[in-house]
């Protein structure tokens, strides 16, 4: 049995920080993440992202030898807490016994403007963490370069997040954007498409997406922003046959970004 030396003491500089992590203030002041459960970890662990540290309950150490192995291989920032104090400083309910802080990664999007053809999405003021999940796992999958988001929207990179997201909210770029930010989108041969219905909006799959498209998905509430819709080049909709009101934007998401990737050719 490995001789590992257990953390105590919830005032631990270590334990304070992975606890102070459940806030979104001091993931951004930090600009680090706190991560729950095996399955998001081995996902960052297959990854090239910066992991701080690894910390592993007592109680469930002892008892799991695949934790005994990843404790093994990443001993030099692996740390293990007293059960009852690990089960306070995490935030879900069932953590698994395994949490790690990871760098928060940063992108650019002057980065994107280089790309011939780039498929964006944006999120203004989208308030739901698992409607927010679920577009960055069908952005990824669709095969979109990046997500966008304006003030007002949930916290990306928050653990209800990152656990609809299957810890995909680390790997898809996700950068925050400015009305100055769409203009000059625009201005780099970007066209812009607004999910939203009104007098002028086209069905979406009547729409020729351009190579470099812009697809915005507005907040559940009120949908998108005067602002944003003053900028679109197109307005599109998705029709509802049945007594719904409207779709769940997760849905709507995905419908519209297949739709655009179906078009690649």
């Amino acid at each position: 049995m490995h001789n590992f030396k257990v953390i105590e003491s919830k005032d631990n500089q270590k334990v304070k920080l992975i606890s102070s992590l459940k806030l979104r203030k001091n993931r951004e002041k930090h600009k680090l993440v706190l991560i729950e459960g095996l399955r998001a970890i081995k996902q960052v662990l297959e990854t090239n992202m910066k992991i701080n540290i690894l910390a592993f309950s007592e109680s469930d150490i002892v008892s799991n030898k695949e934790y005994m192995d990843i404790f093994l291989a990443y001993e030099s920032i692996s740390i293990v807490i007293k059960t009852s104090v690990f089960d306070n400083i995490t935030e879900t309910v069932n953590t698994q016994g395994i949490a790690a802080i990871v760098e928060m990664p940063e992108y650019r999007l002057d980065c994107l403007f280089s790309q011939d053809r780039s498929r964006l999405v944006v999120f203004d003021r989208i308030q739901d963490p698992g409607n927010a999940g679920t577009l960055i796992r069908t952005a990824d999958a669709a095969g979109f370069d990046a997500i966008l988001y304006t003030k007002g929207t949930v916290d990306l990179f928050s653990s209800k997040v990152n656990r609809s997201a299957m810890g995909l909210n680390l790997s898809v770029p996700l950068i925050e954007i400015s009305v100055n930010d769409i203009e000059n989108l625009k201005s780099k041969g970007f066209v812009i498409y607004s999910t939203t219905l009104d007098n002028y909006s086209l069905i979406y799959d009547s729409v020729k997406f351009a190579d470099k498209t812009v697809v915005i998905l507005g907040n559940e509430a009120n949908g998108i922003s005067e602002d944003l819709l003053s900028l679109s080049d197109e307005k599109i909709y998705i029709p509802i046959y049945g007594k719904a009101e409207s779709l769940n934007v997760g849905i709507a998401g995905a419908i519209i970004m297949y739709e655009s990737i179906k078009q690649k050719g």
